[in-house]
């Protein structure tokens, strides 16, 4: 495990056994998706998901560490914001545009809204409001 924590090739930074669980994974969740008989707990699939992303930050983690004598916090996000918000941003975009074609005015004003809560990350806050609804007024 040492050799895999301090070797900075980007050859060795993969670790392709991971790659067949992710595989897995995503057929899980699709095949349930799919209402694939037998394929009813797609949840598994979503907490494989879960556990690869703890398992890998915290490898992250240790091999910077290894490296840098500490854990660089800064840099780290700085990885996660360079491969996340391009695609997400391009995501959005290619939803919106999307959504301007297809959608009514009313439907596209929700879905501009919701672009937004995810553009910044507040995409479950968001949805948690919208789903509460406050008591109709004690009479």
């Amino acid at each position: 495990m040492n050799n895999l924590l301090t070797d900075t090739r980007v050859e060795k930074q993969r670790l392709p056994h991971l790659d067949a669980l992710r595989a897995l994974a995503v057929t899980i969740v699709v095949l349930f998706h799919l209402k694939v008989p037998g394929f009813s707990a797609g949840y598994l699939g979503v907490d494989l998901f879960f556990m690869l992303s703890g398992f890998l930050m915290t490898w992250t983690m240790l091999r910077d560490k290894a490296q840098f004598g500490r854990f660089r916090v800064r840099a780290f996000y700085a990885r996660r914001i360079q491969r996340i918000v391009p695609s997400l941003v391009l995501t959005i975009l290619m939803t919106l545009v999307i959504a301007y074609l297809m959608m009514s005015p009313a439907h596209l004003i929700d879905t501009a809204r919701q672009a937004q809560a995810a553009l910044f990350f507040y995409s479950n806050i968001f949805s948690t409001i919208k789903l509460v609804t406050l008591p109709q007024k004690v009479r």
